[in-house]
């Protein structure tokens, strides 16, 4: 269809070589529905526009790589995703007016489980045909103004007061003038923040009815599959190929949800968002239909496109309102039209002989080298180079600083720093250990490394400790140490070591035997340490779960130790009393002292649990006849039975459940143990030990001068707190985050900056509310009606009264059987003479349902 000024729609067009044919069908029972297909396919004929030529672009064809069906074309399908039997073309470029054609329409509807009207229609169509299909077929009352807004396609920030009054506005001005609010449609940018504003007031002000229509490119919608209907019949054998979609992503957005209506406009490209002025068409068309509605384009931030459309609005007499604060070119605009206007309200020539509205009205550009002669420099137009290398410089340290700051890259210099750790600590101690002596009065390098490196982890674990969400001491030490008891053993344990062996390193060292014991500790230590090392191993999906097996399985054995060590000292002295081992030649005889003990009794006892019993029996063997030797071999093999065949099996059984358990959802639990590992660094400073203590010194100086402040202005601006990224676990999921986490968050900011009450602003889902009953949503606006009252408290209140006498009456009927119950017995025994009493039964809530009505 061409785009003409005729009033009147064409009827039922001449079918083209390439028309599909067409099952009529309702998209409900209801009548309204058939006069939907009626009227788009008929009345207004109303069509969609589709690729029938594939022309491979330049790029696609020089990939080697791609499959056939791979391949793009000039329309930025790929030749799978055509929903034609295309044929090849011989021309070199995609021309859209030669290589697509109109088809019948197969997108039309409301938007699943809500109220949104949408049509998927040709961008050839002609405006007038959608103001009738607003007006006679969707039944949209007559707007008394049209405001078109228009922006930023990204993200911005407005100030507080700024953001809080145009969301006002524009809600306000859409109730009282029933006023239209025309959009790009997508959720982005300023579009966004329409939708937020209009979300804010369905909530407490669900009866309101505010109509806002997307003008959207149907090729830059996500999920526009789900928009086609599967009812439409053509003859087409491809029609399957644009359920696989490409992996193309740029260039496509999500739908507003809070949007009215959507007029979703194909010029048959995918991605992208230009509709040329169509926007600006259709809206002329609707004022003119209804006999010179007002129409205004407001404009929030943007860059240069944002400037072609001031362009064409002003070019068709639309008066155009620029947010000046907003950003880019509605500040740049208006600060050019405020020195404008300060230039052409001089009154004639100034002091200097100046013509100001000759220097306005100059028309030729080379002209403007005029305005230098009068002082006059428009150079802020443009950035300046030294001002370009700036802001290039600028972003390059915020990117380094961004890319030095994520969890992955501080993880990866802090495992490579705890390698390098490791690698000091054993050379030190291998070769390096050494008393001071007057040759070498002075500790090596390296162990005055090592104690700063492990100086400052300590640092940083204090650091963690102090830094965590928990705000009681009580609640902190739960959290760092009680939670994780095993591996904050471990930690605290490795410290504790390391300073006590650094200790006697310096003060029980005098010689090599008082040396020995600071030697002993310190590589008790460093075993320690590299056991710690094993937690680096968590972020791997393989070795995860296996740490988490392990972790278990040594609190399986430490309940475990306590029974083995039972048996090994019940036998060993058990046997020891019985039977002497040593030979009399030999003077190593046990003796009431530690070492001895520990020699005589738990040593040998304890390697009998590996199966070594050679020692053992060779000894009992030198006197087997002696009663001693005989009652102590069967001592043995009843210690053997016990503790060999019995517990180890057992301890063998509780690893196989512990295993199982973590097995059946290593998926879960390693992703549950990468996500620890992200939180913890996304927290960490950048820097990594020993460099580490930088950052602690600015944290610790920061801190200071906060308390200071503090102390001096108690109105002092809060401290912002680090944000940490939640990832939904599928695409619903994380949508569905993101719009309650953008309502909530500007809800809660403007509820704190500004004292808004927000008692009676609950946060219902946009699917959730078109089934709410609207008295049940009248009831949960009623707090509107008086600032002073909480009508929210007293609704709860209520309601629990009402429960409270709902229990009292069940208890009460439950009484009033068992008494029953009593007075027949005593009836049956003849108790008493006198007549059984008549007992009332309690009021019901049925009764009570039938008093009130």
């Amino acid at each position: 269809m061409t785009t003409n000024s005729s009033s009147r729609i064409p009827i039922n067009s001449k079918n083209t070589k390439n028309e599909h044919k067409l099952n009529l069908f309702k998209l409900k029972s209801d009548d309204d529905d058939d006069d939907w297909t009626r009227a788009i396919h008929h009345d207004l004929n109303i069509k969609r526009r589709t690729c029938t030529t594939f022309i491979p672009k330049s790029s696609a064809t020089s990939d080697a790589g791609s499959s056939k069906d791979d391949i793009q074309c000039g329309c930025n399908r790929l030749r799978r995703e055509h929903s034609w039997d295309i044929i090849d073309g011989n021309d070199r470029e995609w021309d859209r007016k030669k290589h697509t054609e109109s088809a019948c329409n197969n997108a039309y509807g409301c938007i699943p489980n809500t109220h949104i009207h949408y049509i998927r229609c040709d961008i050839e169509t002609h405006p007038l045909a959608l103001t009738r299909l607003m007006f006679d077929v969707w039944k949209v009352k007559e707007p008394k103004l049209i405001m078109c807004i228009t922006g930023g396609g990204k993200y911005f920030k407005l100030s507080e007061r700024l953001e809080r009054e145009f969301m006002k506005g524009i809600i306000q001005a859409a109730l009282r003038a029933d006023g239209w609010i025309v959009t790009t449609g997508f959720k982005t940018g300023v579009v966004q923040l329409v939708g937020e504003a209009i979300h804010d007031h369905k909530v407490t002000s669900p009866q309101d009815c505010i109509i806002a229509i997307g003008c959207s490119k149907w090729g830059a919608v996500k999920n526009r599959a789900s928009f086609i209907s599967s009812k439409v019949s053509t003859n087409n054998s491809n029609q399957g190929a644009t359920t696989r979609s490409s992996k193309i992503t740029k260039g496509q957005q999500y739908l507003e949800p809070n949007h009215s209506h959507f007029f979703l406009l194909d010029d048959g490209t995918y991605y992208g968002y230009d509709i040329g002025d169509y926007r600006t068409r259709f809206v002329l068309e609707t004022a003119n239909y209804k006999k010179g509605v007002p129409i205004v384009t407001i404009v929030v931030e943007g860059g240069p496109d944002t400037l072609l459309t001031i362009y064409r609005d002003l070019s068709n007499s639309i008066p155009v309102v620029l947010v000046d604060g907003s950003g880019r070119v509605p500040n740049l605009l208006a600060n050019f039209l405020i020195r404008t206007d300060s230039m052409i309200h001089r009154n004639g020539k100034d002091n200097d002989g100046v013509n100001w509205k000759h220097v306005i009205d100059i028309k030729v550009p080379d002209d403007i080298e005029i305005l230098r002669d009068y002082g006059i420099n428009y150079s802020y137009i443009y950035e300046s180079r030294s001002g370009y290398r700036l802001q290039r410089s600028f972003n390059y340290f915020r990117h380094l600083k961004q890319f030095h700051e994520s969890p992955f890259i501080k993880f990866s210099y802090n495992a490579v720093s705890y390698i390098f750790f490791l690698l000091l600590f054993s050379y030190y101690l291998l070769f390096n250990f050494k008393s001071p002596t007057n040759e070498s009065p002075s500790i090596h390098w390296t162990e005055i490394l090592v104690i700063i490196i492990i100086t400052t982890m300590l640092f940083e674990d204090i650091r963690q400790f102090l830094w965590q969400d928990s705000r009681s001491i009580k609640g902190k030490f739960y959290n760092y140490f009680i939670k994780d008891l095993f591996v904050s053993l471990i930690r605290i344990t490795s410290y504790v070591l390391f300073y006590i062996g650094l200790i006697l390193r310096f003060t029980y060292a005098s010689t090599d035997e008082n040396l020995s014991v600071a030697k002993i500790i310190l590589a008790y230590d460093l075993e320690i340490w590299y056991i710690r090392s094993l937690a680096f191993l968590g972020v791997a999906r393989n070795m995860g779960p296996k740490l988490v097996m392990i972790r278990k399985m040594i609190i399986d054995l430490l309940f475990f130790i306590y029974i083995i060590l039972i048996a090994m000292i019940a036998y060993g002295v058990a046997s020891r009393t019985m039977y002497k081992y040593n030979d009399d030649t030999d003077d190593d005889d046990l003796t009431f002292d530690g070492r001895s003990v520990f020699r005589h009794i738990l040593y040998p006892s304890y390697y009998l649990m590996y199966g070594s019993t050679d020692k053992e029996l060779t000894a009992l063997d030198q006197n087997r006849d002696l009663g001693t030797s005989i009652a102590t071999q069967v001592l043995l093999a009843f210690h053997m039975l016990f503790v060999n065949i019995l517990l180890i099996n057992l301890l063998i059984a509780m690893f196989s459940f512990t295993f199982e358990s973590v097995q059946s959802q290593t998926d879960l639990v390693w992703r549950y143990e990468r996500y620890s590992f992200i939180r913890e660094y996304f927290d960490r400073p950048p820097l990594f030990p020993p460099f580490i203590i930088i950052t602690h010194f600015i944290e610790l100086i920061k801190f200071l001068i906060r308390n200071l402040r503090k102390n001096k202005n108690s109105n002092m601006k809060k401290r912002q707190t680090k944000r940490f990224k939640m990832i939904g676990a599928n695409h619903e999921i994380d949508k569905d985050w993101s719009e309650f986490e953008s309502y909530a968050t500007n809800l809660c900011a403007r509820t704190i900056l500004f004292g808004q009450r927000s008692a009676a602003t609950t946060l219902v889902p946009s699917a959730a509310r078109q089934e709410v009953p609207s008295t049940t949503l009248d009831t949960i606006n009623t707090s509107q009606l008086s600032s002073n009252i909480d009508f929210k408290a007293i609704t709860d209140e209520i309601v629990s009264i009402k429960r409270a006498v709902g229990d009292l009456r069940t208890y009460a009927e439950e009484m009033n059987r068992c008494m029953q119950w009593m007075m027949d017995a005593m009836e049956r025994v003849k108790m008493s003479k006198e007549p059984k009493p008549k007992l009332r039964s309690a009021v019901t809530t049925s009764d009570l349902k039938q008093t009130e009505e």
